[in-house]
């Protein structure tokens, strides 16, 4: 399966004959995947387990050629705007799902990857599929039903440094993200008070801001009046959340970014072509 996938990211053929295939390949991945990444986490010693170890690196591969896949129907041009969105759509999604994997692992996420989702970010942009709702997608896909929501899920989980959780908790923050992307808002207009930056062209993911000046690119904005938040599990079974001021599970590197209870609306504050988070 992992051949198949990584020798149909390479493919020279018609894009529209190809994308179905991706489509129905994708819940099976998914699911092979999940599989192996429970394997590979119930084997002891992980770090200098060489059979956990590979199948660790299977469980990844097998997200990251599919999203490789999809992006190379994009990269060929030939799909309509229909099926280029739907392509992006799906891309983008095992993008978040690798770095979910990748981070479970307590491995670098993939450079080319966030290069990937920077040039399918731009296409979108482009030929105005960012807000465009996605009529047909997996189960797994449903708590977003845009481009955007899907782009704001990822950058959300990777600047919540999932690494420094355990196992359990980076599941479960993963789950919190993808119920609560909408916190993050997006826009190309000016603000100095820019925090990190996306370099679409140049930079893997988004870094901190280490300047005065506001660089070229995409900016992640940290709106100041976002307070922090303490994210509790109301049952482990459930993807339910509530705000909460008891003793429970914090969720520290999403805080910065977001509450849950009693949200306000944000500053009317905005970036220089790129993207505000708060």
């Amino acid at each position: 399966m992992n051949l198949v996938l990584k020798q149909l990211s390479r493919f020279n053929g018609t894009a529209a004959n190809v994308l179905p295939i991706l489509v129905n390949l994708t819940p099976l991945t998914l699911h092979l995947s999940n599989g192996l990444t429970n394997a590979a986490r119930s084997e002891t010693d992980i770090a200098t387990n060489t059979k956990a170890l590979k199948i660790a690196k299977l469980a990844i591969q097998l997200l990251r050629h599919l999203s490789l896949a999809f992006c190379r129907t994009v990269e060929t041009k030939q799909l309509d705007t229909s099926l280029t969105q739907q392509a992006i759509f799906y891309a983008l999604q095992l993008v978040g799902y690798c770095l979910r994997s990748t981070a479970l692992f307590y491995e670098m996420p993939s450079t080319t990857l966030w290069k990937k989702s920077g040039l399918l970010y731009t296409i979108a942009g482009e030929l105005q599929l960012l807000k465009k709702p996605v009529s047909s997608k997996p189960q797994e896909f449903k708590l977003q039903s845009t481009i955007e929501a899907v782009i704001k899920r990822n950058l959300l989980f990777a600047l919540s440094k999932p690494n420094q959780y355990s196992t359990t908790e980076i599941s479960q923050l993963f789950q919190l993200v993808s119920r609560h992307q909408d916190r993050l808002e997006i826009s190309k207009t000016p603000n100095p008070d820019c925090r990190f930056i996306w370099n679409l062209g140049s930079e893997p993911s988004p870094m901190p801001r280490t300047n005065s000046t506001l660089p070229r690119g995409l900016g992640v904005h940290q709106l100041p009046e976002l307070r922090p938040c303490l994210a509790t599990w109301r049952n482990r079974d459930r993807t339910e959340f509530k705000h909460a001021n008891q003793t429970g599970l914090a969720f520290d590197g999403i805080q910065q970014y977001f509450r849950i209870g009693g949200h306000r609306p944000a500053d009317a504050g905005t970036l220089t072509r790129g993207l505000r988070c708060g």
